[in-house]
Formats: C-alpha cells, sequence, structure tokens
C-alpha cells in the first residue's frame, strides 16, 4: 500500500515540478524584453549625453530631418561592412572656436546640409542610398578630396583675414562637400570696414561673397550683361547653430523608460526566485520519494526471494518425508528438521543484516545527493552575482567607448595646435632648429638643468617685464592668460602622444601573434577547398585578402574563388556570375572543408540539395558523407524533402523517413474508419 501512495505521490508532484519549469521558463522569456529595454534605452541615453549625441539632436533640429538619430544608429551599427567611414551628420564633424565665424558660416551654409551624410565610396553610396531615402536623410558621394589649404595672404593687405572654409576645422573631405554644396571657397572673411571699402573688393578681386563680423555681401552676374554686377547686403544673424543641444523631453522618455523596464526586471526576478525555491524544494521531495520508493522495492523483492527459497525447501522437505516415511528412524528427521530450520534462520539474519547495511547506505547516499544539492544552490547564487557583476562592467565599457571620441578629438585639436605653435616658434628663431643648431645649443646650455631654478627665472624676468611701463595693462595679462594656455596645452599633447605610441605598440605585438596564426589556418581550409574540388571535376581557392597598409582590420576579408567551366577563368563567388546550383555547391565544399578544424557535437544541413542538378547533387552527397564518416568528426543530419535513386551510403549512414513504417497501417484504418463515421456514404439506390 506504501508503494502505491509513493507511486500516485511522485506521479502528482512530477505533474507539478514540470509545471513550475514550465512557469520558471515563461518567466524567463518575459524578462529578456524588459532587459533589451535597458539596454538599448542606457546605450542611447550615453549617446544623448555625450558632446556628439548634443551635436546630432542640433542637427536634427536644424535640418528638420525628424529621422536623423535613426539613421545615425543605422550607421554605426553597420559600420563594418562599408568599405570606408561614412561620415556624419556634417555639423559633428564641424570645430568653429570663434563666434563671428559661427554666424557667417550658419548664414553661408543651407540647413539640411549641416544634417548630410558623406561616403567615400560608390559601393557604400549603394548600401545606404535606400535606406537614406527611406528615412528621408541626405548623402553626398565624395571619391575624392579636392580641397587644399588656401593662400590668402595676397588679399591680407585689403583687410582679408580668412577664406570661409579655413573658419572651422573638419577633414578634408568635409571642406570639399561644403565647397562643392556651399561655395564656401568662394566666401571671405574680412575685418570691419565700411561698406564702400566691401563692395570695391568685391568688384575688383576674385572675392564673390564677403562676411564683416556684422554684414554679409554678395556679388551677382546680370544674365544679359555679364559686366553688370550688383551686390546685395544683408545683416548677418546671430546664430545657435553650434552649440550643443539636448532633447529633454526624448531623454525624460528615455529614463522613465528605463527605469519603468528595470521595475518589471526586479519584480519578474524575484517571482522567478520565488519559482526557483519551488522547484528545488519540489526536486528535493521528489528524490526523497524515489529514494524511498527505491528501498521499500529492494525490501519487498527481497522477502519474495526468501518466499520462494522457503516454499523450495518446503517442497523439498516434504519429498524427503515422503521417501523417508517408510523409516523408524523419526528422531533423525526430528534433528534433520531442526538443523534445517536453523541455518534458514541464520540466512534470514543475515539478509536482514544485509538489508540493514544497504539501508544505511541509502541513507547515506540520499545525505550526500542533498549536500550537492546545497552546493548546486550555493553556486547558482554565485553565478547570478557574477552575471551582475558582468553587466555593471559591460555598461562601464559601453561608457568608456562613449568618452573615447572626444578625446580622439580633443587629442587631434592639440595636434594640429602644437602644429601651428612651431611656426612662431621657428620664427623665433629665424627657422634654426635648436637641435641641429650649435651656437642655439650653446645657448640653451648656459641656463640651469633644474626646472624649479628655470621657473624663478621666469618669474624674475617677468617682474622686470612687469616693472616695464606698459600702455595697456590688458595686453600684457592676455599674453600671460595665452602663455599658460600654451603650456598647458603642450604638455597635454606630450601626454597624449606617449600613450598613442604605447597603444600602437600593444596593437602592433597583438597582431604579429595571431596573424601567421590566421593565415596557417587560411591555407589549410584553401587546401581542402581546393582538393574537394578537384573531386568534382571543378576548380576553386580560398584566398585571404588583407588590407594593403596593414592598419584596417575592417578591410580583411575571406573570398571564394571558383571556377566550374574550363572555357573560364577563376572568379569571385557572386551571384550574378553563378547559379543557384553552383552557389550551393561552393557553400557545402566550404562547409565540408571546415570540417576537420571545428568542434561541435553535430552538424544539420537544411535541403541544401534542392537547387542542384542530378551530376552535382551526387557528388556533393558523396564528398558529404566521406567526410562525415571519418574518425573523429561530429554527427552530421541532412534534412531534405527528397533524394537522388541509386545512391551510395556508407556503412555510417542512417535513412531515416519521418511518419512511415510499417505500423501505419493501422493507423490508416482508424483515420478511414473516423472519416466514414463523420461522412457516411449513401447507399447505391438513394437519390443524390
Amino acid at each position: 500500500d506504501e508503494l502505491k501512495s509513493l507511486r500516485a505521490r511522485r506521479v502528482e508532484m512530477n505533474a507539478e515540478l514540470r509545471a513550475v519549469e514550465e512557469e520558471h521558463e515563461e518567466l524567463c522569456r518575459k524578462i529578456a524584453q524588459p532587459q533589451h529595454t535597458v539596454e538599448h534605452a542606457s546605450r542611447r541615453l550615453a549617446v544623448l549625453n555625450s558632446v556628439r549625441g548634443q551635436r546630432l539632436v542640433k542637427a536634427r533640429e536644424v535640418s528638420k530631418r525628424q529621422r536623423l538619430a535613426e539613421f545615425d544608429e543605422y550607421v554605426r551599427e553597420n559600420a563594418n561592412y562599408f568599405v570606408k567611414p561614412v561620415l556624419g551628420p556634417i555639423l559633428t564633424l564641424m570645430e568653429c572656436a570663434d563666434p563671428t565665424h559661427r554666424n557667417m558660416l550658419s548664414q553661408s551654409i543651407n540647413n539640411t546640409v549641416f544634417g548630410a551624410y558623406v561616403v567615400q565610396t560608390k559601393a557604400d553610396y549603394d548600401k545606404v542610398h535606400g535606406t537614406a531615402r527611406a528615412m528621408k536623410c541626405d548623402v553626398y558621394l565624395v571619391d575624392k578630396v579636392t580641397w587644399t589649404e588656401p593662400d590668402v595672404s595676397h588679399l591680407a593687405s585689403l583687410g582679408v583675414t580668412h577664406r570661409l572654409d579655413q573658419t572651422f576645422d573638419a577633414p578634408a573631405v568635409i571642406k570639399t562637400v561644403l565647397c562643392n554644396v556651399a561655395s564656401l571657397h568662394k566666401a571671405y572673411a574680412l575685418k570691419p570696414m565700411p561698406g564702400a571699402q566691401v563692395e570695391r573688393i568685391v568688384k575688383t578681386t576674385e572675392v564673390r561673397r564677403a562676411f564683416t563680423p556684422d554684414t554679409a555681401y554678395a556679388a551677382s552676374s546680370s544674365r544679359y550683361d555679364a559686366q553688370a554686377q550688383s551686390i546685395t547686403v544683408r545683416d548677418l544673424r546671430a546664430s545657435n547653430t553650434f552649440q550643443g543641444g539636448v532633447d529633454e523631453r526624448e531623454r525624460g522618455e528615455l529614463e522613465k523608460k528605463v527605469e519603468g523596464a528595470k521595475k518589471e526586471v526586479a519584480a519578474l526576478n524575484k517571482q522567478k526566485g520565488v519559482v526557483q525555491e519551488r522547484r528545488k524544494k519540489l526536486e528535493n521531495e521528489v528524490e526523497r520519494v524515489a529514494a524511498r520508493q527505491k528501498n521499500l522495492t529492494q525490501m519487498a523483492h527481497a522477502v519474495r526471494e526468501e518466499i520462494r527459497r522457503l516454499e523450495g525447501a518446503v517442497v523439498s522437505a516434504r519429498g524427503y518425508l515422503e521417501r523417508d516415511s517408510r523409516a523408524t528412524d523419526v528422531d533423525k528427521i526430528e534433528r534433520e528438521t531442526k538443523r534445517d530450520a536453523s541455518l534458514s534462520l541464520k540466512k534470514r539474519v543475515k539478509t536482514a543484516l544485509e538489508l540493514a547495511a544497504v539501508t544505511a547506505e541509502a541513507a547515506e547516499k540520499t545525505h550526500e545527493l542533498t549536500t550537492r544539492s546545497l552546493r548546486c544552490k550555493e553556486l547558482h547564487v554565485q553565478y547570478e552575482y557574477f552575471k551582475d557583476e558582468w553587466n555593471t562592467a559591460s555598461e562601464t565599457n559601453n561608457r568608456l567607448r562613449d568618452e573615447l571620441r572626444p578625446a580622439e578629438e580633443q587629442l587631434r585639436t592639440l595636434k594640429e595646435t602644437a602644429r601651428d605653435l612651431r611656426v612662431p616658434a621657428m620664427e623665433a628663431t629665424n627657422g634654426r632648429d635648436p637641435g641641429k643648431d650649435a651656437a642655439l645649443e650653446a645657448k640653451f646650455a648656459q641656463w640651469d638643468n633644474d626646472l624649479a631654478i628655470l621657473e624663478e627665472s621666469i618669474r624674475m624676468i617677468e617682474d622686470e617685464a612687469d616693472a616695464i611701463m606698459c600702455p595697456n595693462e590688458a595686453v600684457l595679462e592676455d599674453y600671460k592668460a595665452r602663455q599658460r594656455e600654451c603650456e598647458s596645452i603642450e604638455a597635454g599633447l606630450v601626454e597624449q602622444e606617449r600613450s598613442l605610441g604605447t597603444a600602437a605598440a600593444e596593437i602592433d605585438a597583438l597582431r604579429l601573434e595571431w596573424t601567421p596564426k590566421l593565415r596557417r589556418l587560411v591555407e589549410t581550409i584553401n587546401e581542402n577547398f581546393k582538393r574537394n574540388f578537384a573531386a568534382i571535376g571543378c576548380a576553386g581557392e580560398v584566398r585571404l585578402r588583407e588590407d594593403v597598409g596593414g592598419d584596417r582590420l575592417d578591410l580583411w576579408k575571406l573570398e571564394i574563388w571558383v571556377k566550374f567551366r574550363a572555357a573560364t577563368d577563376m572568379h569571385i563567388l557572386d551571384a550574378h556570375r553563378q547559379s543557384g546550383g553552383e552557389r550551393s555547391v561552393s557553400t557545402m565544399l566550404y562547409l565540408i572543408s571546415l570540417q576537420e578544424l571545428t568542434r561541435a557535437p553535430f552538424r544539420v544541413v537544411d535541403e541544401i540539395n534542392q537547387g542542384m542538378d542530378p551530376v552535382n547533387e551526387r557528388k556533393i552527397f558523396k564528398r558529404m558523407t566521406d567526410a562525415a564518416s571519418k574518425d573523429s568528426t561530429p554527427q552530421t543530419f541532412l534534412l531534405t524533402p527528397k533524394l537522388l535513386n541509386n545512391l551510395k551510403y556508407t556503412e555510417d549512414c542512417t535513412v531515416l523517413c519521418i511518419f512511415n513504417g510499417p505500423w501505419i497501417a493501422e493507423v490508416a484504418k482508424k483515420w478511414r474508419a473516423l472519416q466514414e463515421a463523420l461522412q457516411p456514404v449513401p447507399p447505391p439506390d438513394t437519390p443524390p
């Protein structure tokens, strides 16, 4: 009775355990969505809070391109698939420190251009054009950089300070676009001067558009008389185009979304913990009931064996009794009976002792199982802790990546500042380099090598200079402030160049370590691929295409070259040149070439033979079975609705026909009977 009760109880607990596991899986599925929401919204918040993110919001506001942020995310996610970097929006790549120059640029450039992107190859343009058109974003193709640094020194005497494309820092390709689209190479920045003087400059020089700090001048020729010119004069408007901006509404929505998703994740994790605790209790209860059921089954089995043995002994005793019924030695029979009973009792005692020992061992095993279960629970808690730590580290890593770009931009600015400062330094020494000029080197040797003494000497000289009567104190203070700024920039530049050199050395060391291994691996794949193609009467190669300069790892790729006909040359596998069957053959032979180099428990190939002609299908099937039948290769499953007749199968191949076999006949009979019951056939004489 106890065994029956335990069996019923075990069935109930297994059903309950399955329900709990299904509930746990459902919670895991539910928690995936809010976790994804937290990660995506957090990344979006980090972009909004960065300098580039603020510029991106401003570019969307100025250009009126509402889906600009969505297109920017598309460009960043697909950066590895472009031949050259896709740059943009243009506003995020322009750095202009002078407010007056900012106003001039804002009035010279159309607002839609600030939100545009620049691609540098026709292939990249073809990739992004469709998406940009769908999101109503502008993309310019510049496959050749034509911009060069202009020289306006011949106009300096007239009051011209800059050509407008010199007033900001940006990559040369961006300046090429702005010169082509906004004609910045024809616009010039001038010092404050009367309007008549500006008009004279526009009429007598190549200047077509001129800007003073408060006025804009534009010259235009008559379509009827090329010699007749008119000049349009407008006020120079103040602009905030180059100032950062943050969409507070979007940031607030993202913060609310992150907070709500985190609360949902916490609630689901709490439910998940309760369900896991219930599952653990049920598993322990099932193990306890199973152990008790096993002990009772063993005891019942031992009792049945003892009963069978005693019944056999009784039968034997009865035989002995009948055989010896004629004998008159009753005492002897009584002694033998007592001896047999004593032996039987001893065996029963021995069996009972063995049963007790087995029960004790079972209890010990149960205790060991309980201990290991507790250890598993402890390891699970540790796993959750380290998972949280990993998530925190991932968030920190993403944040640091976002901070890297502003640091790189600052490094570039500091380098350019250092190069600019070197020019006046060389001019101060009449173009002589202290490291190469012996006279200058001797002059520098007169000074002390102690930094503190040098700083004290500088202060003394500055005090002496301050003692001299200066007509304008603001000029002297401005000189000192700029001198301190130069020293700070030079110190930062030295430190950043040192860091850059260290990082470049680490990259070179890593590349020297893995590049030979990669080349050897590709060579092995190539040999296998050529051998497999030769086996079907064709030619093929796998080549590693490296970047010529070696610095652009995103340009490295594997190329598959094939030749299916003797009259043609070997070409890269391409959908426009090869048929669907030829591409399937190439793909399958490439996978077979990887068979010996990858480690997996099994492989699944789904309908690879559907696009092949019968000849290629037979060749591929033979190569596939030969490769899968080798020693130490994983199990391979080929799923297909049909196969050719008379294929050659090795002893290692097994063919499984789904829903087929001798037992289907009985199922078919029941199905036909069910159809006849639902749709009875009328008698022959019944009218239709």
